[in-house]
This record gives C-alpha cells, structure tokens and sequence, in this order.
C-alpha cells in the first residue's frame, strides 16, 4: 500500500501543474506592449532639458517610437487614469514632431 500512495496522488499532482495559466487583462497586455523604449528615450531629454543641456540630441527614432507609443496608449487610454484618447492625440502631434523643429 505505501508504494502504491505516490501513484495515486500522481494525477493530482499532474492537474496542479498543467492549470490553466491566467489570461493577461487589455490593461496589462498594454503595459507590456506600451514597453518600446519610448520612456527611456523621454526620460533622456526630460533630464537634458531640465539640466539645460544644449548639446543634447535625438535619437534617430525618435519619432517612430514617440508615434508607436502614443498610437498604442490612445487605443488603450481606458488604461491611464486621468486622461482621453484626444488628449493623447494632442500630445503626439506635439511631442512626436519636436525633434524635426
């Protein structure tokens, strides 16, 4: 009997291990899409600007990440507290341009 305890619970054991892995919500499915680099390459010119750093410049993708982002995030905007699909598009237009002024 004692050796036949392990092949019984043996299936018990497999059911807990094959469950079903959680589906991610639209939320979280965009928090890790929305991770394109896009908040380093602000973060970098955020911290040049305030530092008042003339010699800084932008990186060549800046734009195409900056129009990724801001695409994605207004798609998603139910996701960030506090702000509208339109008010994303507002910001875009003029952050995703900056670089070409």
């Amino acid at each position: 009997m004692r050796k036949l305890f392990p092949i019984l619970f043996l299936p018990l054991f497999i059911f807990i291990a094959c469950e079903d892995e959680e589906e991610l919500s639209a939320c979280d499915q965009f928090f890790l899409d929305a991770d394109n680099g896009w908040a380093e390459m602000i973060d970098e010119y955020t911290t040049a600007a305030t530092a008042g750093d003339a010699s800084y410049e932008y990186p060549a993708d800046w734009t195409s990440k900056c129009n990724e982002w801001y695409d994605l995030a207004a798609a998603n905007a139910s996701c960030l507290e506090g702000t509208t699909a339109a008010e994303l598009e507002e910001v875009q237009d003029q952050l995703c341009t900056m670089n070409e002024n």
